[in-house]
Order: structure tokens, then sequence, then C-alpha cells
């Protein structure tokens, strides 16, 4: 299972911090792996991702802040 986030690698990277933080307030020891695929010929994959899960589904997601729930 994993998360995808997509952007600008400096508010990539940004967000990556911010969750390692945040675990790290409440753990000793915090263990994160990343994968980064930087393609500047390719943007709006979540998008696509999310309108396919819609369709499957027939009728949109949930949104907050920009999010699916």
């Amino acid at each position: 299972m994993g998360t995808l986030v997509e952007g600008e690698l400096t508010a990539v990277l940004d967000v990556m911090r911010r969750c390692i933080e945040t675990v790290a307030a409440d753990c000793p020891r915090v263990s994160c792996t990343a994968k980064l695929d930087l393609r500047r010929d390719h943007r709006g994959a979540i998008e696509g991702k999310v309108a396919s899960v819609e369709r499957r589904l027939g009728h949109p997601l949930r949104r907050i802040g920009g999010a699916c729930e």
C-alpha cells in the first residue's frame, strides 16, 4: 500500500518532511521509503486515476481540501 503525491519537487519533499515530523512527534523511530518519478512530459496522473475510480463507482468521490475521501 502506498500514497501518491503529485506536484512540484519542493512541494512534494515538503509534504514528506511534514509527514515524517508529525509521526516522529509520537514515535521514537520513523522509517520512510520514497520512490520519486520525475516526468516533465506528463501531468495530471492523479486526476485521471480519480476519474477512473469515479467511473467505476458510478458517482463522484467526496473532496476535502483538494483531496479525495
